[in-house]
């Protein structure tokens, strides 16, 4: 029971009761503000005011007994799309708009985002120069479980060491790729994450120079690309050690580049299962510690070879049980590799179209390829170029009617003194500086006088060579020569 009366500008509700004692409740007003009044409660038994909330916080229900339980604070709206969430991030490194968009959406750690499956480049600072170095510790409170898309969400971001992501979920991410890419001061922990529904993992630590860590215990078995997964950059080589010989990379297609540049990189990968993977180019170029056995790996799927290996120069692994059968191209491929010297005599090379520089550099290769089946290949300039220790008697019966370009072909082979009367190389175009530093080639090739066209770039062919004539041959002659001997 109770009424209302005024007095004094003050509104009074008598509330009386059987049981209870006179409550007076007084409603104090003013003009100043532009918001409902403090409400203060007057108890008769003395006790002390206490303001209850204003009316943009809700009050929760009154429990059973009648007393009113403490106050919820009213939540900041969520971002609703990836698009709001640029512009949020993007005026919160704004020292000038920092405090109002945190006036609006709340702490940047309590952002609340769950209709925002993508935060692909949301710290890029391709997208955004403006991010400037600071803490991103506040990542730690972001809710990732229902992101689908990282990709290139921290590209390019130097200034970001990987702080605040050791407890994200994201159990949902499908897409990685990019995702840490040119972050060349990254090297967070994430040996905790759920990785299992990603699918592309392409580039993910390209260029992250320091990241070394603990990534062992990924669940990779839906990955389909791990293309520059831990290239190095422009900026040099990356620190990436390995630790990822368990990985399930079954379902992998595409690793082309994938250790490019991971100088430190000599993990034992002997039992991967490649047997989905079609390009496997410059898979560890330049990766100069890498010297994994991969004699057993299952390349029958493989289509591109080239660079694989090149200047891997611990690499001497055999690969002699290698089906390669679907190999299109081996261009450089042992390129540089100055320890390989493995038996691949026994490979089916018949679909191969492309071997320039395939051997170059290969200073210590002198293996048997007589069995080679070359009717195929295009391209072979460079291939044995000072690849030092080749001699090439293998080579004598090589079908290379196909072949368009033989420039520098042995250049600097130091040792090569093949048979190469038989070779139809009706098809050449050119054989510019082809046995150019070849010093032990001594072969009389005028029988090539008669099949090969007057219009063949023949310059410096025979330069420092053991041949009796160095000079240019002259093709459009009667009798054409000198091709290494004069020719009658």
């Amino acid at each position: 029971m109770g009424r209302v009366t005024r007095s004094n500008g003050k509104l009074y509700w008598l509330v009386t009761s059987i049981s209870c004692p006179l409550i007076i409740i007084t409603v104090s007003f003013s003009v100043r503000y532009a918001r409902r009044p403090t409400i203060y409660s007057e108890i008769s038994d003395g006790d002390s005011l206490s303001p209850t909330p204003p009316n943009n916080v809700p009050v929760s229900a009154p429990s059973s007994a009648g007393e009113t339980q403490a106050p919820t604070p009213k939540p900041y709206p969520c971002l609703t799309s990836q698009r709001e969430l640029y512009y949020a991030v993007d005026r919160y490194w704004s020292d000038s708009t920092r405090a109002m968009v945190e006036g609006k959406y709340g702490p940047i750690e309590n952002w609340c985002f769950p209709t925002v499956t993508s935060l692909s480049k949301v710290f890029d600072m391709e997208r955004n120069p403006g991010l400037i170095k600071g803490s991103y510790d506040f990542l730690s409170e972001w809710d990732m479980s229902l992101v689908e898309d990282t990709t290139y969400m921290f590209q390019g971001n130097t200034h970001f060491d990987g702080r605040g992501l050791d407890n994200w979920n994201v159990s949902s991410v499908r897409n990685m790729a990019g995702m840490f890419q040119g972050a060349s001061n990254f090297n967070g922990n994430l040996s905790d994450w759920d990785v299992s529904s990603v699918e592309d993992m392409a580039s993910l630590f390209q260029g992250a120079l320091i990241f070394d860590g603990d990534i062992s215990r990924w669940i990779t078995s839906r990955v389909t690309s791990m293309s520059h997964m831990f290239a190095g950059g422009n900026a040099g080589s990356t620190s990436f050690r390995g630790g990822i010989g368990s990985w399930d990379v079954s379902h992998v297609r595409d690793m082309s580049w994938m250790f490019a540049g991971a100088s430190r990189f000599n993990d034992d990968l002997s039992k991967w299962h490649t047997r989905h993977v079609t390009d496997f180019s410059c898979m560890f170029l330049d990766a100069s510690s890498f010297g994994s056995d991969l004699e057993k790996w299952e390349v029958a799927s493989a289509e591109d070879l080239s660079f694989m290996f090149a200047n891997a120069t611990s690499f001497q692994s055999h690969l002699s049980k290698w089906k390669t059968s679907k190999v299109e191209s081996m261009s450089g491929m042992f390129s540089g590799a100055t320890q390989f010297n493995g038996d691949i005599s026994a490979w089916d090379v018949s679909s191969v179209k492309d071997m320039s520089s395939m051997f170059s550099k290969a200073t210590s290769f002198d293996a048997d390829l007589s069995e080679w089946e070359t009717s195929s290949v295009t391209a072979m300039e460079l291939m044995f170029s000072e690849a030092t220790s080749f001699r090439g008697s293998s080579l004598s019966w090589w079908d290379v009617s196909s072949v368009e370009v033989m420039d520098w072909m042995f250049r600097g082979a130091f040792r090569f003194n093949a048979n190469l009367t038989r070779w139809d190389v009706s098809n050449v175009w050119s054989m510019v500086g082809m046995f150019e530093g070849a010093s032990s080639f001594y072969n009389n090739l005028c029988p090539w006088g008669g099949i090969l066209s007057p219009s063949v770039r023949i310059d410096g062919m025979f330069t420092s060579t053991s041949c009796p004539r160095e000079t240019d041959p002259i093709l459009y002659a009667d009798i054409p020569g000198p091709l290494c001997f004069a020719c009658s």
